[in-house]
């Protein structure tokens, strides 16, 4: 009977120790942070009229090797946008620039940065993403 006991015991502890074991996403300490800045184009798009850090533009996130985002947020009056409370791991940040001259299929072009946290308390500050409008 105690053989028993103290095998249901080790494989509970195996159980306990593989759940607790994160991957990318919410649940640490960590913290990824930007800002989103404009060029706004004149209506022909040949030259810039006005430059500035954009707010309510949209920021997401995609933890690991998801293949949609898990998050996104706004960005702030000044442009900034934070992801927090995130574990170790690979992390993807994008927004989406306009096509000012025409020339992608699309009139909507990505704008991404690829980010690996590796400490539970790091702070990860990403160059200002630079998009386009008009």
């Amino acid at each position: 009977m105690k053989m028993k006991s103290f095998f249901g015991i080790i494989i509970l502890l195996a159980l306990v120790a593989t759940s607790c074991r994160k991957g990318e996403g919410k649940g640490g300490k960590a913290t990824i942070t930007g800002k989103v800045y404009v060029d706004y184009y004149n209506q022909s798009g040949s030259s810039i009229d006005k430059s500035y850090y954009a707010r309510d533009k949209d920021v997401f996130i995609v933890y690991g090797n998801n293949t949609f985002y898990d998050d996104k947020i706004a960005t702030h009056h000044d442009g900034s946008y934070q992801f927090d409370y995130l574990m170790p791991g690979n992390y993807t940040i994008y927004t989406y620039s306009k096509d000012v001259d025409g020339s992608a299929d699309n009139p909507r072009i990505l704008v991404l940065e690829e980010v690996t946290i590796s400490d539970k308390n790091e702070i990860v500050e990403l160059d200002d993403f630079e998009i386009d409008d008009n």
